[in-house]
């Protein structure tokens, strides 16, 4: 099943090895874990890079057992691994926060808007939104078509997390909306992971254009690119791994 959020990972891996030189289909020689809460899929000598916790699933539903953390989603994240005995970095970030330096044709395309207002809901929730001026669109669709069309939109509503995350990436004013099945875990990790603890989320979308957009983002995205497990896709490693 398509989700958006989930099929952001391979996309911005193939695109840090392309800007590596390294060829976009090169396999690496350990399982890679990327974008979106998803380390409760983790397995015993796992490679981690970006991801967070899902807040929905227990402590019990992890194997913690030999991961090798590069970088999470959040400090909530990081807390959480550290109380859990396991080592890892103070690097931060969603690696969705990388997409304008990776797609500069999105950024150019972020110049011409086309939607006022675009709402895009959670994998669990209908696009509902149901108010003049407001595009509604599902995260089940295309991914290129939801890219473009969050980019060219002045304001983006979302209770999905990447619509939001994408959005400011590409300096789009967003505004976060609670929706009943997810915890509050995975918001506040990637809040407090651009240094925004005072974060605010809307209880409608009539709420959220009220409230307008959350302030910008502020995190360095240095450390997460030097992060990326590059070493995981050489000839050596994928040699060691036959």
């Amino acid at each position: 099943m398509n989700n958006f959020g989930d099929l952001l990972g391979p996309i911005i891996v193939a695109l840090m090895l392309e800007r590596s030189g390294r060829p976009s289909a090169t396999a690496p020689c350990r399982r890679l874990l990327t974008v979106g809460s998803i380390l409760h899929l983790a397995q015993p000598g796992d490679v981690v890079w970006g991801s967070g916790r899902n807040g929905r699933v227990d402590d019990d539903g992890h194997c913690t057992d030999h991961l090798d953390v590069r970088a999470v989603r959040g400090p909530a994240t990081r807390a959480w691994l550290m109380e859990l005995g396991m080592a890892c970095p103070e690097v931060f970030g969603d690696p969705a926060l990388l997409l304008p330096t990776l797609r500069p044709d999105l950024v150019e395309l972020s110049f011409r808007k086309r939607h006022p207002i675009t709402f895009v809901s959670h994998i669990d929730d209908l696009p509902t939104a149901r108010r003049r001026g407001v595009r509604a669109v599902s995260p089940r669709g295309d991914v290129e078509s939801l890219l473009r069309t969050i980019v060219q939109s002045e304001f983006v509503v979302a209770t999905s997390l990447h619509a939001v995350v994408v959005a400011e990436a590409f300096g789009v004013p967003a505004r976060s909306i609670v929706n009943r099945s997810e915890t509050e875990f995975k918001y506040a990790d990637y809040y407090l992971a651009t240094n925004r603890a005072d974060y605010r989320r809307a209880a409608t979308v009539d709420e959220a254009i009220t409230f307008g957009g959350e302030r910008a983002p502020d995190i360095d995205l240095a450390p997460l690119i030097d992060a990326f497990p590059i070493d995981l896709f050489s000839l050596e490693a994928a040699e060691a791994s036959w």
